[in-house]
């Protein structure tokens, strides 16, 4: 019988080890303090499979069957690489192989005895930083081709709660919110994971394919998790999208007029050695970093670095700093990313938040120069030259069952009580009633709505939007009083993230006594190429300028209040139709037709106003000698140069590039034979930004057009500039600062030109004092040339970003090389930067 059950027990023993294919291991790793280690890297020698402490210090580790019994490696910055025997780890009732005690690391010991400083006095370090950056173009754009899964989590939290004794947290939080936040402080408030099919190639770059991804609470969306957030190249000359002006690395061909290096010592690993070098910024107030870069002997590249840029190196009052942690790897005599660490942290009124992005490279598959092409001709198979990412078809989201099974990196303690209470609150707000009960509310009309704009929604998502009087009750010249209350009523379609929208738009003037109506139609026909049409009739009475150089806000002011009536307008019954469509990758074109008749308007006599003032009288609304009907013809194109995009199930994402310019041209025809205003207009144009990196960024654009084939032309279908005559700033594309609205429309050729130089703080960071407030300077020309009129120049100066938020700048016209009536100037920015 005991043989029986020997046999019987045996059996069940090596049967499931026969059946299993993978096996668990599981533990901990410690510091020289006993302190939990977050984030380090795991992984077998040799091997691509790996993974990483979670923010516990604790790991699960799925490796092969046949590969247990192997070395695995862990490895951390700053700290010497531990090598054990996974046959160390031993099952426990579960079946997972653990370890008796945490794994512990110690501080790297590094060979000062090797450290000698030059006869010069010239620390070795700069010798070994001026060899890396020789030998940084081979390991910039690599020769060679590689694939592998990239495991990301991305999670936000508050890493620090106000005091409450400053003065605008006891205007913004009462004491028992202050409470419920601290209590809240270091807590998971978002976190996404994502899976992800990662190729590169020399010829193609990076591209990337989303396989699976999982976000908390109620976000549906698509992961923000991308390899492009992730992967700061420290051999690119800076670090973009941080900074306006990007970061610098230490490996710059410049590095050495931003930074110090001191070489702390040498160590040994796998027979090559690296050595730890201190970054140090000569000027703490440049786009600088500050931390420790390792360099392998010999190689010249990097084999870990850990890195920060702190507030005095922002060029905004909002981010207070942000890190970067990169270890790599050789596998195949090939350095590749191993894992990659981010950390951003915003800092305002008290409060702190923190995002972190961890990423871990899985199952690489590295291919010799020879083999690149085979790479090449798959990636080409799958992605389109100029696409960059894309979702697959099969893509899983929010399946926690499979993420289980994906995820190379244990959730800790807080994340997994964020998931489950943030799954437990998609329940309920899911639910029909609660639906009901939030929708009922949001319906419910308030008193104050009548000023701010009142939405109904219907539960399809269709919805009905009014505007309030603050947006709809507005002052002219020629209308005396006006009420326009625009109704917006928006399509939901499920099979689309694109409403299709029907604008209404009733107009009474008081003043003259007159009504008009019109209405709009937008059907969005396919949002990945962006086919759209647009239906639009009725009557409306409309700034000259289609453009509308001055809003309804700024000329309700100056002409009721200032008795200046800059906007000039005109009353037009028309029918209009438009149809755009990307027509392959970069190419954005749009036709039209219209057909209108046109009515002129006088100023209203007397024309009501808050003060008359007895220096000024209202100039007389623009008159044209031809009000002839108008039927038009029209084509808009608009090329970019190598657009990149990413590929969404319902939507194309598009990135502009300051490598290239973007073309433009606009043509209008009203013929002879349908329209009694005749007019040929063609226009090209450019518009490029160029990014400088530290000196700021420089714009540029120009545009250049003729009227052919004129006869009986209205000034209405002239060409009408963006004018500005008040002291306010208009920042808006083709803008010019001091000219007069209407004196410079034309119906011959012209030539207009813009350039804009924007510092970002490379000047006002080297003014003591002021570089703490982190404005910026900027400086700009315009210059338009008219046929048969004066050449038109303006040359402006500004500074932005006062309290994150406020701009002033001098701008003035020029005539004989000198600045004719300077004008002081102020803008708001809507949005902090």
């Amino acid at each position: 019988m005991k043989n029986l059950l020997a046999f019987v027990s045996c059996f069940i023993l090596f049967g499931i080890s026969g059946i299993s294919q993978n096996v668990k291991l599981a533990g901990s790793v410690i510091d020289e303090h006993n302190n939990p280690m977050p984030y380090v890297n795991i992984y077998l020698l040799n091997k691509t499979y790996g993974t990483s402490t979670n923010f516990e210090g604790k790991f699960e580790f799925v490796i092969p069957q046949s590969s247990f019994g192997e070395n695995m490696g862990l490895k951390f910055v700053g700290y010497q690489e531990k090598k054990i025997s996974t046959s160390n780890f031993k099952p426990n009732n579960s079946g997972t192989y653990t370890l008796s005690s945490p794994i512990q690391l110690k501080p790297q010991e590094v060979n000062l005895n090797e450290v000698v400083i030059s006869a010069k006095g010239k620390d070795p370090a700069y010798y070994i930083i001026r060899q890396a950056i020789k030998s940084k173009a081979k390991y910039q754009n690599p020769n060679y081709a590689y694939e592998a899964k990239l495991y990301m989590k991305g999670r936000a939290f508050f890493s620090e709660a106000p005091d409450s004794s400053k003065f605008m947290i006891n205007i913004m939080m009462d004491d028992n919110e202050l409470a419920e936040l601290k209590e809240q402080e270091k807590s998971v408030v978002f976190l996404s994971e994502s899976v992800s099919k990662v190729w590169y190639t020399k010829k193609d770059g990076v591209k990337e394919e989303l396989l699976a991804d999982k976000q908390s609470g109620t976000f549906t969306g698509f992961t923000p998790n991308r390899s492009v957030y992730l992967n700061n190249n420290f051999y690119e000359n800076r670090m973009g999208g941080i900074n306006q002006r990007g970061i610098i690395s230490p490996l710059n061909n410049n590095s050495f007029f931003y930074y110090d290096f001191k070489l702390l010592g040498k160590f040994k690993e796998n027979g090559l050695t690296v050595n730890r070098i201190q970054v140090i910024p000569k000027r703490k107030s440049d786009p600088v970093f500050y931390g420790e870069i390792f360099i392998v002997q010999d190689l010249w590249n990097i084999h870990s670095l850990d890195l920060t840029a702190g507030k005095s190196s922002m060029d905004n009052l909002v981010l207070d700093s942000v890190s970067f942690k990169q270890s790599y790897q050789m596998i195949d005599s090939i350095w590749v990313p191993l894992s990659l660490q981010s950390n951003y942290h915003i800092k305002m009124f008290g409060f702190g938040l923190s995002y972190q992005i961890l990423g871990r490279y899985l199952e690489y598959k590295i291919s010799n120069p020879n083999e690149e092409r085979a790479i090449s001709e798959m990636v080409s198979s799958k992605f389109d030259k100029n696409e960059v990412y894309q979702v697959s078809e099969t893509r899983k989201t929010n399946d926690s069952i499979l993420m289980q099974s994906l995820r190379p990196i244990a959730l800790d303690s807080s994340e997994i009580i964020h998931y489950r209470k943030e799954d437990s609150v998609v329940q309920r707000i899911n639910s029909p009633a609660y639906k009901d009960s939030v929708l009922k509310a949001r319906n419910k009309f308030r008193p104050n709505q009548v000023i701010s704009g009142y939405r109904y929604t219907y539960k399809s998502g269709s919805s009905i939007d009014i505007e309030g009087v603050r947006e709809s009750i507005f002052f002219t010249a020629v209308d005396g009083w006006v009420l326009a209350p625009q109704v917006k009523i928006r399509l939901e379609d499920s099979s689309t993230v694109f409403a299709d929208q029907l604008v209404v738009q009733p107009r009474y003037a008081f003043g003259r006594k007159a009504f008009n109506l019109d209405a709009a139609y937008v059907r969005n026909i396919n949002p990945i190429n962006l086919t759209q049409l647009y239906l639009s009739a009725g009557s409306t009475t409309r700034q000259i300028n289609g453009d509308q150089p001055i809003s309804r806000f700024l000329n309700t002011y100056y002409s009721f209040f200032r008795e200046r009536n800059y906007a000039q307008f005109v009353e037009e019954y028309f029918a209009e139709a438009k149809y755009r469509t990307e027509l392959f990758n970069g190419l954005l074109s749009s036709f039209g037709v219209k057909a209108a008749t046109r009515s002129q308007l006088s100023n209203l006599n007397p024309i009501g106003v808050f003060k008359n003032f007895e220096d000024r009288t209202f100039s007389p609304n623009i008159q044209s000698n031809h009000n002839g009907d108008l039927f038009q013809l029209s084509v808009d194109l608009r090329y970019q140069f190598n657009q990149k995009y990413s590929t969404y199930p319902d939507y194309k994402l598009r990135y502009s590039s300051s490598r290239y310019p973007t073309l433009y041209f606009h043509g209008a025809w009203a013929p002879k034979q349908l329209s009694a205003s005749q007019f040929t207009h063609l226009e090209a144009g450019l518009k490029q930004t160029l990014n400088l990196g530290i000196f700021g960024r420089f714009e540029y654009s120009g545009y250049a057009g003729t009227f052919l084939n004129k006869a009986n032309q209205s000034f209405y279908d002239f060409k009408h500039f963006m004018g500005n005559q008040i002291p306010f700033i208009n920042g808006r594309s083709r803008a010019f600062q001091t000219a007069p609205y209407y004196n410079l429309s034309t119906n011959s050729s012209y030539l207009e030109l813009h350039a804009e130089q924007r510092f970002n703080g490379f000047l006002m960071n080297k003014i003591p004092l002021i570089k703490k407030l982190k404005v910026q300077s900027y400086v700009g020309v315009n210059s338009l040339a008219v046929e048969n009129q004066k050449l038109y120049n303006e040359l402006y100066f500004g500074i932005e970003n006062i309290f994150s938020v406020l701009s002033v700048q001098v701008a003035g016209s020029m005539d004989g090389g000198k600045i004719q009536s300077p004008v002081f100037m102020v803008g708001l920015k809507t949005v902090i930067n």
